[in-house]
């Protein structure tokens, strides 16, 4: 009998000092363990491995018995840091978009305007697109050809129709030929305003009056004088369309061509 009695006071001493040994280890209280996932370390932030905390003390165990203890150091994942790829600037041009030089994360997927990678962009995409422009029309000369009003982008020198670039044209079909000059003598017929012809008129009260109006402003031609037989001599008139203008009497057109006039 004493030896069972001794028996279980040594039974009680070490369960005793078992549970002191895990109560002391927390304040005297049994711990309170909660798991504590993992969380990966990214470029810019540390993560920590999976571990048990206890509510009560604070300590982090790597087991659910609170059996092997770890530190702040043994749990923490430092910070990865970027994978920096730089990328060279490459312009835009009017159908292809480029991009700014730029360093991107290969871990993150950010895209960066410095190697450090402390300025992040939104965007690195420099859009494509034309810039139009109005271009005025240039009146040939009889020392240059002239050139259509037409829109024009100042990029790539595409000629369109339209201010959205959308209809293309061909900078030959907006040529205008070099003037050409010659000497003409033409035979003058004049007409009342009801369109029948004058006959005998007197040129020499008419002289000065005529005029022989092109399509530019190189061949306006003006107070011209009437010989009293009716002929006009030119010694240099360029090649093209009038329009003739004699006050009073009716006006009318002719063409002068390289050979004569119609």
């Amino acid at each position: 009998m004493k030896g069972k009695k001794k028996l279980a006071v040594l039974f009680m001493a070490a369960f005793l000092a078992l549970s002191l040994g895990v109560f002391a280890a927390c304040a005297n209280e049994e711990h309170s363990l909660s798991y504590v996932e993992e969380v990966q370390a990214t470029c810019t932030e540390a993560g920590h491995r999976a571990y048990y905390l206890c509510s009560h003390c604070g300590k982090l165990f790597a087991d659910e018995n609170a059996e092997t203890e770890l530190s702040d150091e043994d749990v923490t994942i430092a910070a990865l840091g970027h994978d920096m790829t730089h990328h060279e600037a490459v312009e835009a041009t009017c159908t292809e978009a480029g991009n700014i030089e730029y360093w991107s994360c290969s871990r993150c997927n950010l895209n960066f305007s410095d190697e450090a990678g402390t300025k992040e962009v939104a965007s690195v995409t420099l859009p494509a697109g034309h810039d139009i422009e109005w271009v005025n029309a240039v009146e040939p000369t009889v020392s240059a050809e002239g050139m259509l009003a037409h829109y024009e982008c100042s990029k790539c020198n595409t000629c369109y129709e339209d201010v959205d670039g959308k209809e293309e044209i061909d900078r030959e079909d907006l040529v205008l030929a070099q003037l050409v000059e010659q000497a003409v003598t033409v035979t003058v017929e004049v007409h009342d305003t009801a369109g029948n012809k004058v006959e005998s008129p007197d040129f020499a009260a008419i002289s000065g009056e005529l005029s022989l109006l092109g399509a530019y402003s190189a061949n306006q031609y003006t107070g011209l004088a009437v010989a009293s037989n009716g002929t006009l001599e030119l010694d240099s008139i360029i090649v093209g369309e009038y329009t003739v203008e004699l006050y009073g009497y009716r006006r009318s057109t002719f063409t002068v061509t390289v050979r004569a006039i119609k």
